[in-house]
């Protein structure tokens, strides 16, 4: 096993919000994380479209839990509505 675990049906703890503007590489960390958490091949690259909306990555580590949550960069109009559920 992975530093951690991917599980969608796990209750996050904490909610990390991942904003930045578009092309900036918030769905390839995103992934990446996801990857070495899940143990996966990490020698192949990432790929990726551009978010329109959000991507969650719900990873769960010894004493932890965390929900990973991403939100396109063309929301930027959006992204304070997200603020007060972010860790």
């Amino acid at each position: 096993m992975g530093c951690c675990t991917s599980k969608v049906n796990a209750d996050p703890v904490s909610t990390i919000l991942v904003i930045g503007p578009e092309s900036a590489g918030k769905t390839t960390l995103l992934r990446s994380v996801g990857r070495r958490c899940a143990g996966a091949d990490e020698s192949q690259p990432v790929r990726t479209m551009p978010t329109i909306g959000q991507e969650v990555e719900y990873l769960e580590a010894p004493g932890a839990r965390v929900m990973l949550q991403e939100i396109g960069g063309c929301m930027a109009p959006t992204w304070p509505r997200y603020y007060d559920r972010a860790a």
